[in-house]
């Protein structure tokens, strides 16, 4: 009895726990979850609460991220006074390296002075799939060339009508 007791007691705080941890992410308006994108093109981005820090000279960042949290590298930053200007519903785009490699990324905002380090604001995970190779455009069928190099005639100086020059 006493173990199912303490083993409820300690799944019931891992659990409390893991949801408080997990609480203070705030997730971009846009783009929604589980999009696909391919390097080159353009992916718009919008921001519920961007964070400003403190002054209106410290910077904010948008950094790249694997799917598993590893750094990229950083893809926008602005002053904070610019930020302060667009207020809520902050909108930014970013062209998609075409050096990036496939695979599953987020972008994460934060200030370079911002008091709060458990406030994050990031994307939902997105694809970067390979791009689309070109394909070799196959040549149009041509027809033969029939009496000569002329189309449609009977012999040289054929179809140049009345007084044509006469091809030798």
């Amino acid at each position: 009895m006493k173990l199912s007791t303490f083993t409820s007691t300690v799944f019931g705080a891992l659990f409390l726990f893991a949801t408080k941890a997990v609480a203070d992410i705030e997730f971009f308006q846009y783009p929604a979850p589980n999009g696909i994108y391919r390097p080159g093109k353009n992916v718009q981005f919008v921001v519920d609460d961007m964070p400003d820090g403190d002054g209106d000279y410290d910077r904010v960042y948008a950094d790249l991220f694997t799917e598993n949290g590893k750094f990229v590298k950083t893809i926008k930053s602005w002053s904070g006074d610019y930020i302060d200007r667009f207020g809520d519903n902050f909108a930014f785009s970013w062209t998609i390296d075409p050096k990036l490699k496939s695979g599953s990324y987020f972008i994460e905002i934060y200030s370079d002075d911002d008091d709060d380090y458990d406030d994050v604001s990031r994307s939902f995970i997105f694809e970067v799939a390979a791009p689309i190779k070109p394909t070799t455009p196959q040549q149009p069928n041509k027809r033969p060339m029939m009496n000569n190099g002329n189309r449609g005639g009977n012999g040289a100086g054929a179809g140049n009508g009345a007084g044509g020059r006469r091809m030798a």
